[in-house]
């Protein structure tokens, strides 16, 4: 999956994100609030990471535990 690809999954969602590079940034981090677009989602490598509030971990495992965005996840 592309970061493109991505983004246009969580902007079907309802989440405000921008592609940065390799990286989607969502506007307001899921965990913690902070809207600084903090929350970084990596399609190529399959990690997220938030810069504000530390929270990390495998991307699917967030899209699909958190509902993020209702995809498959290839």
């Amino acid at each position: 999956m592309r970061a493109a690809d991505l983004q246009h999954l969580l902007t079907a969602s309802g989440w405000e994100c921008e592609v940065r590079g390799t990286e989607v940034r969502l506007r307001i981090c899921y965990f913690c609030g902070n809207e600084k677009q903090n929350l970084e989602l990596s399609a190529e490598k399959g990690v997220f990471h938030c810069w504000a509030c530390k929270r990390g971990g495998r991307l699917d495992s967030l899209l699909r535990d958190n509902a993020i965005a209702y995809l498959k996840w290839d």
